[in-house]
């Protein structure tokens, strides 16, 4: 019998896993994590809840008031309406991709758990956001001195990749840097958020998280001794295609 409930557990968590992968998208950002690892020999994950409140419109049915010729009340009538109030819009467990670019580790770091030997002991994960998606989170609590935030700073000299050479696309145009500051203080993991490198957005905090650690992992497909970043498909078969196109 007790063999039967475990079983009957161990089903009801894997079809709670199917269905939290299926709300995420999670089959659509399989490709691009694995993507980066074979183009840089590293791909990130980042793991949190997405709970977003807002304003929710749903149908409901209201009793509207039918009246004679003459003002006077007939009776009422059930009557479908659009129904707008306070709700939330988003309450699941996320996985994001991290680009590799905005992922600033330890440099000396052998591992990601802050506990172990060699353990990251800081690391920034570089986020951008619109002006509007900021006094968002300002609303809600989730930051303060956004205010102070109106006018975006260009980074694009920090990126070299196809679509700024090729397309001569702004990665960061209209977007406000932060950067989410995480670090092994006092036996635990803090954070703290900075907007453009200056402005503190969110005052340091206890990690959120109850597992103690911090919210990324990294994959690699060919992982090196005592190292975070592994060797990428691509510099195992450059010089092999150098050679080909010579």
């Amino acid at each position: 019998e007790e063999a039967g409930q475990q079983l009957a557990m161990a089903e009801d968590i894997e079809f709670l896993l199917r269905h939290e992968h299926r709300i995420d998208l999670m089959d659509q950002k399989q490709r691009p994590v694995f993507l980066t690892d074979v183009i840089g020999g590293r791909g990130i994950l980042k793991s949190y809840w997405n709970y977003v409140p807002g304003m929710v419109r749903k149908q409901g049915v209201r009793e509207t008031v039918i009246h004679g010729p003459n003002g006077e009340v007939l009776g009422t009538q059930p009557t479908i309406v659009d129904i707008e109030e306070q709700g939330v819009l988003r309450d699941h467990s996320t996985c994001e991709v991290v680009d590799p670019r905005d992922f600033i580790v330890h440099e000396s770091a052998r591992s990601l758990d802050p506990f172990a030997p060699g353990g990251a002991q800081h690391l920034f994960h570089r986020c951008w956001y619109s002006y509007e998606q900021l006094l968002y989170m300002q609303s809600i609590g989730l930051v303060q001195n956004v205010e102070e935030l109106k006018d975006s700073r260009d980074f694009t000299d920090q990126y070299a990749d196809r679509d700024t050479e090729v397309f001569q696309i702004n990665r960061t145009k209209d977007l406000i840097e932060v950067l989410e500051y995480w670090c092994f203080e006092k036996g635990e993991i803090q954070t703290c958020w900075i907007g453009n490198r200056r402005v503190v957005l969110k005052k340091k905090e206890r990690n959120p998280f109850w597992h103690g650690q911090y919210p990324f992992s990294m994959v690699t497909s060919m992982p090196q001794p005592f190292s975070l970043t592994g060797t990428s498909t691509i510099e195992l078969i450059e010089e092999l295609q150098s050679i080909l196109w010579e």
